[in-house]
């Protein structure tokens, strides 16, 4: 119960957002630059401010970091087996490919660093802002999405 109420501002302000957007309160416009200012400099300032105060003994963690690059891996190959052996059902290579994106890519610049920071606080956050630089890498890499 104590980590669904410490993550549960993070979905609070996912709900007012989506709100606010629906009654129209922010033009699209709006929403897009900011979404560009969070993806391209307060996520990465996040991740190098953090990082940078860390204690290295503490959040510096190869096993984790290759466990971590390992399991996306295994999903993206577990995803396009799904896809060829049309598991689900026969899917236009178009949503195939949308399948195999979406299942093995995570939101850990807005979701899950606020839940960790929540739920693990300060410390959670070195470590896990130790581990993003690779989960994001092997997402890349696996999804081929470089944009």
């Amino acid at each position: 119960m104590d980590v669904a109420l410490n993550i549960l501002p993070v979905f609070l302000v996912i709900f007012l957002g989506a709100g606010t957007k629906r009654l129209g309160f922010f033009p699209d416009g709006f929403v897009k630059g900011a979404n560009r200012l969070v993806f391209y400099i307060a996520i990465p300032a996040l991740l190098f401010t953090k990082l940078s105060r860390a204690p290295f003994h503490e959040t510096f963690d190869m096993n984790l970091a290759l466990i971590s690059c390992l399991s996306i891996f295994v999903i993206w190959l577990f995803s396009l087996l799904f896809v060829r052996i049309r598991i689900f059902s026969p899917l236009m290579p178009a949503s195939a490919g949308t399948f195999v994106q979406t299942t093995m890519h995570g939101n850990i610049g807005y979701i899950g660093l606020a839940v960790v920071f929540y739920a693990l606080g300060n410390n959670g956050l070195g470590i896990a802002s130790f581990l993003a630089p690779f989960i994001i890498i092997s997402q890349v890499q696996t999804s081929g999405n470089l944009d």
